[in-house]
């Protein structure tokens, strides 16, 4: 009996003894109506990846940068439903974003030449068989220098 009582004591002592690892806590996202920062590039542009959904829109919804830079979004779009678009009429920009599940990120770039507050949105939406979205929608704030 007495090593029974030992064998589990040890057992006992010797699990208060492991140690285990913390779980890694999840990385913060930013919220979905704060301006994002811009990724850094090679070439300086702004870039920006944004994720376009039937569901939810743009993800995220607003970006910022400062007249003068050139802007790069890296746009996807939602496979489950139809093609969306990056429209930002200020600045000549309206591209259908390919859907297809294995199609690489679509580079749309553009020189934000004047201060102001941009409204983005999915002219392909408006204009196309699907109707208007009005819950696609985001804003490009372009600061003077």
């Amino acid at each position: 009996m007495k090593p029974v009582v030992a064998l589990l004591a040890a057992a006992i002592l010797l699990s208060g003894c492991t140690q285990t690892t913390p779980a890694t806590p999840p990385a913060n996202q930013p919220a979905q109506d704060l301006p994002t920062a811009a990724e850094p590039t090679p070439d300086n542009a702004k870039q920006f990846a944004i994720s376009i959904t039937h569901s939810k829109g743009y993800q995220p919804r607003e970006f910022t940068v400062t007249k003068g830079d050139t802007v790069r979004f890296l746009a996807t779009s939602d496979p489950v439903s139809h093609r969306h678009g990056l429209t930002i009429e200020d600045f000549g920009v309206n591209a259908e974003v390919a859907a297809g599940p294995n199609d690489p990120p679509q580079a749309v770039e553009f020189v934000a030449d004047k201060a102001g507050d941009f409204p983005i949105w999915c002219k392909t939406c408006v204009e196309g068989p699907e109707g208007s979205h009005p819950w696609i929608r985001g804003t490009l704030f372009v600061k003077g220098n």
